[in-house]
């Protein structure tokens, strides 16, 4: 069971990381900015809960229930980091760093599509608020 739980979160995931390059390059058209950002964040988020389930399982295999618990009693976040400490208990350096990486990824996309998507709503609300000259001129 817990093979088919980590291998359809890993589909999931797949899926997440490929749209996320879709939306990176639907963001090269400004019709498309604010969808694209958006699903961005939507497809970072996506991939921290798979994350999330990576961790939570990873520290299951090594403390048990007792780390489970522990990490879910630090704000729910914590089980990623009992992740951590459990792939460095067991000596797992590269799924370590890879699990780093991944946390750094997620927070990046994340950021930058809540950059993307209000930058292009700052740019469209300028763009409607410009006053002709002639109009300027006549205040």
């Amino acid at each position: 069971m817990l093979g088919n739980i980590l291998s359809m979160v890993g589909y999931v995931e797949r899926i997440a990381f490929l749209l996320t390059f879709l939306f990176l390059l639907l963001c090269i058209f400004r019709k498309f900015r604010i969808f694209a950002g958006t699903a961005i964040v939507y497809c970072s988020y996506i991939l921290g809960i798979g994350l999330w389930v990576h961790s939570f399982f990873n520290t299951y295999s090594v403390f048990g229930i007792m780390g489970v618990i522990i990490g879910i009693f630090l704000a729910g976040v914590g089980v990623f980091v009992t992740g951590l400490i459990s792939l460095l208990w067991i000596h797992k350096y590269s799924m370590f760093f890879g699990f780093v990486a991944t946390g750094i990824f997620i927070f990046g996309m994340r950021y930058a599509g809540i950059y993307i998507a209000t930058k292009e709503e700052e740019r469209r609300y300028m763009e409607s608020s410009v006053i002709d000259e002639e109009e300027f001129q006549s205040i």
